[in-house]
């Protein structure tokens, strides 16, 4: 019986390093049409609570519901910030 022929190792071939970038693109892209889509002012929000058939009283309580909540998001955002900074300086 013959031996079996050695396959030479693979080498990471600078195309397959570019797979980490495009799926950060892929995750920038999703997070700039979620940013497009989301209202940044109170008219905008009655604009699009009308268009689903919601009065002004709901955005009224929306809107007390969403301050709490934008202030936890923005808080989550700087503090992973921070920490990748951290990181990054801490890996040098």
């Amino acid at each position: 019986m013959a031996p079996e022929p050695r396959v030479p190792e693979r080498r990471a071939d600078p195309c397959c390093r570019r797979s980490g970038l495009r799926a950060r693109a892929g995750w920038a892209l999703i997070a700039a049409l979620a940013l497009a889509v989301v209202p940044k002012c109170p008219l905008c929000l009655a604009a699009y609570l009308s268009v689903l058939g919601l009065g002004t009283g709901v955005a009224a309580a929306l809107a007390v519901a969403l301050r709490p909540a934008a202030l936890v998001v923005s808080l989550a955002v700087v503090i992973v910030l921070v920490r990748r900074r951290v990181r990054r300086a801490a890996l040098r």
